[in-house]
């Protein structure tokens, strides 16, 4: 049975439908049999759950759904405790497909939505038991997955650029203000070393600047305003 028979395209919003094996009877049949069986006491129970699955699983199959939308993956099921889950496609991990003997012997695969949670771990948000063409189904929410984390990601590069050029404005302005304030501080050393404030004692091998009109016979139109001596003796 193809693909197109067994997914239905849905009506309001949802990609695809899965639709569920009737053979999901069968198999609930005999594993709630084997049961009973196992447990020995069980046994006299065993036509009254025959008599029971024969309203349960038309029941179950009735109320039993998954569907895919665009950003979403859609579970409901149960019968007496009726169950409803929204799981968006970006924290869905895996969906893992499953099956057992019985579950063989009745040509049914069980697939496991694996999701991760806030905090970074992965947990199990369902178990779908017989959908046909389980294989096919899972390929497709995978796809949509794909689909949704790579607008994510285009997204997320889009306003990339924008916060950067902020960053480097911030940065440009930091430079900009760490220049000026080194400039005010060159201008200030300089009015201060230019202060006549008498001529500095001389000591040995000690380097000393002072204003040239101390030395008149260091004058001359080529020099600077202020010369550099080196200083041998101290009187």
């Amino acid at each position: 049975m193809s693909q197109q028979n067994d997914l239905s395209s849905a009506t309001d919003g949802a990609l695809l439908e899965a639709q569920f094996d009737r053979r999901i009877a069968g198999h609930g049949r005999m594993v709630g049999s084997l049961i009973l069986l196992v447990t020995v006491v069980g046994i006299p129970l065993i036509p009254f759950w025959l008599l029971f699955s024969l309203w349960y699983y038309p029941e179950y199959l009735r109320r039993i759904s998954a569907r895919l939308t665009s950003h979403t993956l859609e579970v409901q099921k149960g019968v007496f405790f009726r169950s409803e889950a929204t799981i968006p496609l970006n924290r869905i991990t895996d969906l893992r497909l499953h099956d057992g003997p019985i579950m063989r012997y009745y040509n049914l695969r069980g697939l496991k939505v694996e999701t991760a949670g806030m905090s970074g771990d992965t947990g199990s948000e369902g178990d779908l038991v017989g959908v046909v063409d389980a294989s096919e189904f899972r390929d497709a929410v995978l796809s949509q997955r794909q689909k949704v984390l790579g607008r994510e990601e285009a997204a997320g590069s889009a306003t990339a650029p924008e916060g950067v050029s902020e960053t480097l404005v911030e940065i440009r302005d930091i430079l900009a203000r760490i220049e000026e304030q080194g400039s005010k501080r060159k201008v200030a050393c300089y009015k201060s070393a230019s202060i006549d404030c008498g001529i500095p004692s001389l000591s040995v091998g000690r380097v000393t600047q002072f204003p040239k009109r101390y030395h008149p016979h260091l004058q001359s139109a080529s020099t600077p305003r202020t010369t550099t001596l080196t200083a041998l003796t101290a009187v």
